[in-house]
Order: C-alpha cells, then structure tokens, then sequence
C-alpha cells in the first residue's frame, strides 16, 4: 500500500509542477475580475468532477469572504440533480450543462469545467 501511495504522490506532484505559473495567475485573474464586475462564475464537472467542482463552489462562495469586499456570485452547475435529469432525459446527457447555461450566462461570466 505504501508503494502506491508513494507512487500517486509523486505523480501529483509531478504533475502540479508541470502546471505553468502563468496560466494560473491568468485563471486567478479571471476570477477575480469576475468578482470585482459583479459577475457570474459557473463551475461544471461529470463525475468524481462534479463533486470536486461543488466543492469549488462552495469554496468561493463561502470560503474566500472578506468583510468590506464584495463576495464571489457562483454557481455550480452540479448540484440541481432534478434539472440535470430532466435536460438528460428530455435532450441528451451531453447537453446538461450547456443547456442550463444557454439561460443562465451573460456576457463577460466565467464558466469553470473541472475534469480530471
């Protein structure tokens, strides 16, 4: 068990590492002029990703409140499991998402998809 551990550590680290600091700094950015504009983010993921990007959510909207700032506006596209259903089942699983922000985004919103 130890040897598997150890491997999965190191590949994550691995591949944290490889992730351009930059492109970060650009993602971070991004949401922080979406919070500054009073806008949206909408934070989507399938799977074990749909968990990670409820978490997300949750993160920014509760997690990162300063007193006197104005809070992050975020929704995960995850959680309405009766509305995800219902855009399954009436036009197809792989339009869950994009239909409920085809009524949903406005311009200049961000839009997160968390896959891993």
């Amino acid at each position: 068990m130890r040897e598997q551990i150890e491997t999965y550590w190191r590949d994550f680290a691995t591949i944290a590492n490889a992730i351009p600091y930059a492109a970060l700094t650009r993602v971070a950015e991004a949401l922080l002029e979406c919070q500054r504009d009073d806008r949206t983010i909408f934070v989507l993921g399938n799977g074990g990703s749909a968990a990670t990007a409820s978490h997300c959510a949750c993160d920014l909207a509760k997690g990162t409140q300063t007193p006197g700032q104005r809070p992050f506006r975020v929704i995960p596209l995850t959680d309405n499991v009766p509305l995800l259903t219902a855009w399954g089942n009436d036009s197809s699983y792989e339009r869950v998402f994009a239909e409920q922000l085809a009524t949903l985004v406005r311009d200049r919103d961000v839009v997160v998809l968390i896959s891993a």
